[in-house]
């Protein structure tokens, strides 16, 4: 079988605890909400690091070298008067004194599975002014890495403050208060300043005006009465860390005063946070460290719209991707009880989405073009319009000519197919703003040509009913997303949301009217665990396999707009168990 000499390779247990090490280091950072990537090309530092705030990705980013207790004698000591002592080269001491990015160093204790920090940055530039050996000591604190969020975030903060030369910094940021859920914003004569005396002086709160034509196009949908902008604040705070600037943020929401009758509630929308130099100095730099968000008080609690419609309960599996051929939407799993959810809450109508839909009226009205004509001319028309390379389908509308001579229908392109909803899309700016039909027939100088004449609006209106019902082009106030469609910094609808949980069964086939059974079995209990809610709800059932002795089905149960009444009460209680009359 080979040389007995030779043994397979073998693991030290120094390897093994530096994973462990990296993996728990990286673990906590990631239970905070924060970003922790392992970094393959390793010159003195394991992890590449990202703070984010309430969800959202902000502009303070960090390093994490991690050391282990079971690492060389000469790289990690305990020492008697409590800590750890770390030997790091003089080249990377440098490395570190030197970046524009705070790098930390942990250390993994093997024996405790505890993690212990410190900044190293600062460190390593005290030291890196005496340079005289190959190594340096690091002293590492018994500092607990699991109770030091809010210090390392401070420690973070502090470096970029020094980094950028800010002698004192500070947060800062605007707020536009809206009245939901009708999105209108505050007049001149019922807005205020809030009283912000109990968060003391390191806070500062002005007068602000938002303009439309210096904000997102998506910050119109909330109205003005002067149809300029909005009024907001312009909020200044010092804090050590950007959690800090938030939580000051929030209780200035909850002390907030504004008018607001029964149903309706707060939100506030929060420009991206800025970190500058103290009022009054000028300075060259002002960042932004957070994008948009927006926040809501609900029963007397101060809630991030996106946390409050989108984040399912506890247990729940995250989508992060979807495979090219699998299902529409955005659904998080729940694996023990074998149930899929997808959250759609209410948005209010964008500029951008009414453009969409203007574009889309017009690309489908000049992909085709009324038409009638006689029958000893059909073949003739036809023939005149295959050199632009068009065709003439027939449409049988509800208004029927008396003379059955004539026929009735539309020259369009080839691949436009109405019944099955199929657009081509125009390829140049002369075809869309003319119409792809017309711009052929011209093209080619065919108009003149052609028997027959234009048809009228009862051919047209047919077309787009085929294509989209009756809703056809007509802009909603509002309209449902999913969590990737959500802009961030809008304000959502609650009370409009809709969650859908869905539920796969597998039954033996029972007849036609099985599937029927298993609807009024789910929506007889889902009311019953529902009767004092007021909750509207639909249950649908669908078949989506079938097998030559068992059927497939898919039971969705939506609700509105409640997901932990709907969790508690219906999910919780097993709800899709299998009913009597289940294989």
């Amino acid at each position: 079988m080979g040389n007995s000499l030779v043994s397979a390779p073998s693991r030290p247990e120094a390897h093994r605890v530096g994973d462990v090490g990296e993996t728990s280091v990286a673990l906590q950072f990631k239970r905070w909400g924060w970003t922790a990537d392992l970094i393959e090309s390793d010159y003195g530092e394991d992890l590449d690091c990202t703070v984010f705030v309430n969800g959202k990705k902000t502009a303070f980013h960090f390093r994490c070298q991690v050391k282990s207790t079971s690492s060389n004698k000469s790289q990690v000591r305990r020492l008697k008067s409590g800590g750890f002592s770390v030997s790091v080269g003089s080249s990377v001491c440098l490395s570190w004194a030197e970046s524009f990015y705070p790098v930390i160093l942990a250390v993994y204790d093997d024996l405790t599975g505890k993690i212990y920090w410190e900044d190293a940055t600062q460190l390593a530039r005290n030291k890196a002014r005496n340079l005289k050996s190959q190594t340096v000591s690091f002293r590492v604190r018994s500092r607990e890495l699991i109770l030091s969020q809010e210090q390392l975030a401070s420690d973070i903060s502090r470096f970029y403050s020094n980094i950028l030369n800010l002698s004192s910094s500070e947060y800062t940021c605007c707020v536009v208060p809206v009245l939901m859920p009708k999105m209108r914003s505050y007049s001149h004569f019922d807005f205020y300043i809030p009283n912000t005396e109990i968060l003391g002086d390191s806070l500062q709160l002005d007068l602000s005006f938002v303009s439309y034509e210096h904000s997102p196009s998506w910050i119109t949908a909330v109205k003005a009465m002067d149809g300029k902008g909005l009024l907001g604040w312009d909020i200044k705070a010092t804090a050590n860390n950007l959690d800090q600037f938030f939580e000051k943020l929030q209780k200035i929401f909850l002390r907030t005063e504004l008018s607001a009758k029964e149903n309706e509630w707060l939100a506030f929308i929060v420009s991206p946070v800025k970190f500058q130099e103290k009022s009054g100095t000028n300075h060259f730099w002002a960042k932004d460290l957070t994008g948009w968000s927006s926040y809501s008080v609900i029963d007397g609690t101060c809630v991030s719209d996106f946390n409050y419609s989108f984040l399912t309960p506890d247990g729940f599996l995250q989508q992060i991707a979807r495979h090219a051929r699998s299902w529409e939407g955005v659904y998080s799993v729940d694996t023990k009880l074998d149930i899929a959810v997808q959250v759609y809450s209410e948005q209010a109508t964008t500029p951008a989405y009414r453009e969409f839909l203007d574009r889309q009226r017009q690309q489908t009205l000049g992909k085709f073009l009324p038409w009638i004509c006689r029958n000893e001319d059909l073949t003739e028309l036809t023939d005149i319009i295959k050199n632009a390379d068009l065709a003439f389908k027939v449409c049988e509308t509800d208004d029927v000519s008396n003379d059955s001579n004539w026929i009735k229908g539309i020259i369009c392109l080839p691949l436009f197919y109405p019944g099955e909803g199929v657009i081509p899309q125009s390829k140049t700016w002369d075809e869309l703003e003319r119409g792809d039909v017309i711009h052929r027939l011209l093209e080619h100088d065919l108009f003149d040509t052609l028997p027959g004449e234009r048809g009228g609006e009862d051919i047209a209106n047919f077309v787009m009913q085929v294509l989209y019902g009756d809703r056809e082009f007509d802009v909603p106030d509002k309209f449902l997303i999913d969590e990737s469609k959500y802009i961030e910094g809008m304000p959502l609808e609650h009370s409009g949301r809709w969650v859908l949980f869905q539920k796969f069964i597998y039954a033996e086939k029972r007849g036609n009217s099985f599937q029927k059974k298993v609807q009024s079995f789910i929506e007889k209990k889902v009311e019953k665990l529902l009767a004092d809610e007021n909750t509207e709800f639909d249950v649908l059932i669908e078949v989506v396999e079938t097998f030559p002795e068992e059927l497939v089905l898919c039971t969705t149960v939506s609700i509105k707009p409640s997901l932990s009444v709907f969790f508690n009460r219906v999910v919780q209680k097993n709800c899709f168990k299998q009913p009597p009359y289940y294989a």
